[in-house]
């Protein structure tokens, strides 16, 4: 299931203070507005942007990392199917120590990455006319979904490599087990001399009914009762 990008849920905070993603807006939006429209910068601005890049990015990863766990009840729908996703990605990564850290890596990228399509560098920038939100509100929209549609992938890909795993080693299994069987029969037929008695072509032949178990003709019937008398 593909999660479609919709407008963000945000719900301001009733705090008097300035929230800091409002703080972050108000100090970067500007700059981030002239790459969008392919402005040049001063080196002043190249620095305010790089700054502001990694600020961002720092704040939206960590606040989806918060929210991810806050109390389940208190969340809308959405959220919580994040949550729910999160729990199933880290219960079935492979490496459980190394969880924490490679979530925040690919969230990182993932955050990077919303952030260079918002300033046209991807398959949907901000458009400040027809939004009803601020840049980073934008952004923070976009990375939510890429991240939940993220995690969800990753889910499907881990229970599809444990299924061929699963049957890898039934698979492995099978021909072990068929490898004892053929030792035995063969070390069957080696004490009753079958090989030097019949000839190969009849030895192959009732090798295989043995190994098999199919029906015996009767041609060889009675050889096939001395056998496993």
């Amino acid at each position: 299931m593909l999660f479609k990008y919709k407008k963000y849920e945000y719900t301001k905070s009733k705090s008097k203070k300035e929230s800091r993603l409002s703080i972050l807006n108000n100090e970067f939006e500007e700059v981030f507005l002239k790459i969008l429209n392919k402005e040049t910068l001063s080196n002043e601005e190249n620095q305010l942007f790089l700054s502001g890049f990694n600020e961002i990015k720092k704040y939206l990863v960590s606040s989806l990392l918060l929210n991810i766990n806050k109390s389940y009840e208190n969340k809308k729908p959405i959220e919580q199917k994040l949550s729910t996703l999160y729990s199933q990605y880290m219960y079935l990564y492979p490496e459980p120590d190394d969880f924490i850290y490679r979530i925040r890596e690919d969230l990182d990228i993932l955050c990077e990455n919303s952030i260079y399509s918002a300033i046209g560098l991807g398959k949907k920038s901000f458009n400040k006319e027809n939004s009803d939100s601020n840049l980073i509100l934008f952004i923070n929209n976009m990375f939510f979904y890429e991240s939940l549609n993220f995690i969800e992938k990753n889910i499907n890909n881990l229970k599809n490599e444990k299924v061929n795993l699963t049957n890898d080693l039934g698979d492995i299994t099978k021909n072990e087990d068929f490898i004892i069987k053929e030792v035995e029969v063969e070390e069957l037929l080696k004490s009753k001399n079958i090989l030097d008695s019949v000839g190969s072509d009849m030895y192959e032949e009732i090798k295989e009914i043995l190994l098999k178990e199919e029906d015996i003709p009767s041609h060889l019937e009675e050889i096939i009762i001395y056998i496993k008398s």
